[in-house]
């Protein structure tokens, strides 16, 4: 098995089938055993969400469905769900190497729900054929097996992805209309008070805390630094590696180089590009904690390492400490010393240089932050306000816009914190999924999951917003509503 096989989940185990080289078989015994109603009903649900075996035989594998259901008739209609019970086993071999092998399936058996079976026998039967192909035809048998049993592409909800990108295009086009009229207003009255002066004799004479009304009222304290500034550095530099790592894979897909239901080969290629972007990460975040005038980079660099690997190694600990207590086969005890050892050799040794490497560059190669206007070192008391006014509050609003995005496609699209509450509607309404074991598993990477997405925002927040607020507050105000008007044109 590959790192990507395990990442995901897969585990193998070995079966009860009898099947040994060149010895055909036929109606060979399985197992024999009663089923209850509540398996039964089990049974039934895992065949109509079309549920799939896979086997590997000499490293080549066999897919098939766990039964099928039929659609009958209108009036009356008629769904009936079957079971497959007896396998059959199809090899083809070419001297001593077996070329190629498939499944498929004998005699359903019908299963209907809250109804228990006294006995069922699962039977299989074994066939061997020669054939003229070669060990070097293997791959391209492999491949043609798996694109008659998997579809070649996913369905794409185009309809759904054109009703986001209308929406979403027009609730910013009604906020900029909202802005672009306020800022032109407070232009045009700082232009009509001659320019601002009010008795000064030159701009650079004037206290621009005497303009108490408008944006202009806070220009000593938009370019302050923050006070978590190390935090902030860090999530930017891992937001930057996230958006490199989501480019590559997306750069990757359009070049078909994963395939659709083998997400394993995917899962090894973002642990690779992870790794590989760790000097994005460590550049990006020194060279902005150095241009806010940090000090301690080298903690700055430390914090990096930490600010998604300590949430993810503590969502891996919850996760396997329940897996391992309830005995189950997803639980890493035993492979550890293999995939998962190597997995973090590979980031030690890899990761954490080049992260460190991209600090020093950061460090070296930091530019220095240069603000449009003077910034007070005296944070500005900000007068108690009303309930909607407050963080908490302006916090769920602005995700509104791409919430209602989301509700249009909610079965196919989320992001950020939204996710999680999607997360908890999908629970409730419309998954099977129960226990202890299962809950946690399902909560614990989805928060993970929304952590992995909250980390890119403050990097294209700061990416988008940071030149066009420091061109504003860089021009005089007679200049102001001329540079609103062309940032508008273009």
């Amino acid at each position: 098995m590959s790192l990507g096989e395990v990442l995901k989940g897969d585990r193998l185990a070995y079966s009860h089938y009898e099947i040994k080289f060149k010895e055909n078989s036929e109606n060979a015994v399985l197992c024999e055993r009663p089923l209850s109603a509540q398996q039964v009903n089990t049974l039934v649900n895992a065949i109509e969400d079309e549920y799939y075996f896979e086997f590997y035989f000499d490293d080549l594998p066999l897919r098939g469905f766990l039964g099928d259901c039929t659609e009958e008739n209108i009036l009356p209609h008629k769904h009936t769900c079957k079971l497959n019970t007896h396998l059959r086993f199809i090899f083809n071999y070419n001297q001593g190497h077996v070329i190629s092998a498939r499944v498929s399936s004998d005699t359903p058996m019908e299963l209907n729900d809250d109804t228990p079976i006294s006995s069922i026998k699962f039977l299989y039967s074994v066939n061997w054929v020669q054939t003229d192909k070669g060990v070097s035809d293997r791959i391209l048998l492999e491949n043609q097996s798996r694109g008659q049993f998997f579809p070649k592409s996913l369905e794409v909800h185009w309809l759904s992805v054109i009703n986001s990108t209308v929406l979403v295009l027009l609730l910013v086009g009604f906020i900029f209309i909202i802005l672009m009229r306020i800022l032109r207003n407070d232009l045009a009255r700082y232009n009509k008070e001659e320019m601002g002066l009010n008795g000064h004799s030159s701009l650079d004479d004037m206290d621009f805390d005497e303009a108490d009304v408008g944006w202009k009222m806070i220009h000593a304290d938009v370019f302050r630094f923050p006070f978590a500034k190390s935090l902030l550095c860090a999530m930017l530099g891992v937001g930057t590696q996230f958006i490199a790592i989501a480019g590559g894979l997306i750069t990757m897909a359009a070049f078909d180089m994963f395939k659709v239901h083998k997400h394993g080969t995917m899962y090894s290629s973002a642990v690779l590009l992870y790794a590989v972007t760790c000097f994005l990460s460590g550049f990006v975040s020194v060279s902005h904690y150095v241009q806010m005038a940090g000090s301690k980079w080298v903690h700055n660099l430390l914090l990096v390492c930490i600010v998604f690997a300590a949430p993810m190694f503590l969502a891996w600990s919850v996760v396997n400490s329940f897996h391992w207590a309830y005995q189950s086969t997803h639980g890493i005890a035993d492979c550890f010393k293999t995939y998962h050892k190597k997995y973090c050799g590979f980031h030690i040794l890899i990761g954490l240089p080049l992260t460190v490497i991209g600090g020093v560059f950061g460090k070296n190669w930091a530019p220095a932050f240069n603000a449009p206007c003077r910034t007070k070192n005296i944070k500005r008391e900000i007068p108690a306000t009303n309930w909607y006014n407050g963080a908490l509050f302006q916090m769920l609003v602005g995700g509104f816009i791409s919430f209602s995005s989301i509700s249009v496609q909610l079965h196919y699209v989320a992001a950020g914190f939204f996710v999680f509450l999607y997360a908890l509607y999908y629970y409730w309404s419309k998954s099977s999924m129960s226990g202890v074991l299962q809950t946690v598993d399902y909560f614990t990477y989805t928060l993970l999951l929304c952590y992995g997405l909250l980390l890119p925002h403050p990097r294209h927040c700061l990416f988008l917003l940071l030149p066009q607020v420091h061109q504003v507050y860089l021009q005089k105000p007679e200049d102001g509503l001329s540079l609103f008007n062309s940032l508008i044109q273009n």
